[in-house]
């Protein structure tokens, strides 16, 4: 059996990033206060940061490595900033990383990865209605189709395109996602992933597709790599919400 790909270096995951999620380069900080709710998903390790808010104390957040975080509610600039803790957590110390949001996002997915001791970061514009709970979404962030298996039903991915399907889920029934991943190779079908993925109720599953850039001579090295993360909390937030007003 193949063994699982669940893990990208931080040189892959920070190419992918920027070149399929980043909105925009970094713009000039405009007045306009932005009422975002932000969740934060952090390859390679845990995530301890803050938040810097206009108008109002900055939010703690945490993020568990490949695991989407709580929401929280943040009123931001149009650059949003973190910032790492500083006084036991309670003040803003060095700025962490800082990324431009466009206007009219409101559910907000940030995407971080660290390299060499600096972090890279893109947004993912993330609304309820379009990543509901109990789905999960494929993104085949690759130059060729590839063939899904989610739960046995199948479905041809194209390249640089995205499917979302449905879960259910028991408990201490149905609590994994059956999945296998395939690509053409040389003319031949290739199986790159054949395993079980944990899901949570009322959670969402995000899978990442992409070419494998590793350098290596052997023939038989999987053309693509594989990763996932999950969202445990995307119907709770982590605070109370923030004060809204009447245009949002």
């Amino acid at each position: 059996m193949l063994k699982i790909k669940t893990v990208l270096t931080h040189a892959i995951v920070t190419s992918m990033l920027l070149t399929h999620f980043a909105t925009s380069p970094l713009a000039a900080q405009s007045d306009a206060v932005m009422n975002i709710k932000l969740q934060v998903l952090s390859w390679g390790e845990d995530i301890d940061a803050m938040v810097a808010q206009v108008g109002a104390e900055p939010v703690s957040i945490a993020a568990e490595e490949r695991r989407i975080s709580a929401i929280y509610d943040v009123k931001t600039s149009n650059l949003l900033t973190l910032y790492h803790p500083a006084n036991k957590g309670r003040d803003l110390g060095q700025p962490m990383v800082s990324v431009a949001l466009k206007p009219g996002m409101r559910e907000v997915l940030l995407i971080l990865s660290e390299q060499e001791n600096k972090y890279r970061a893109a947004v993912l514009p993330f609304a309820q209605k379009n990543f509901p709970d109990n789905t999960a979404t494929i993104f085949n962030l690759t130059k060729s189709p590839v063939v899904a298996q989610i739960d046995g039903e199948t479905q041809e991915i194209k390249a640089k395109a995205r499917y979302q399907v449905p879960y259910e889920y028991a408990y201490a029934k149905k609590e994994s996602l059956r999945t296998k991943f395939a690509v053409e190779q040389n003319g031949r079908m290739r199986l790159v992933q054949n395993g079980f993925v944990p899901v949570v109720n009322n959670g969402r599953v995000l899978f990442f597709i992409r070419e494998n850039t590793a350098k290596s001579n052997r023939q038989t090295r999987d053309p693509v790599t594989f990763t996932y993360a999950y969202d445990v909390m995307s119907s709770r937030s982590a605070q109370p919400p923030a004060d809204r007003d009447s245009t949002n």
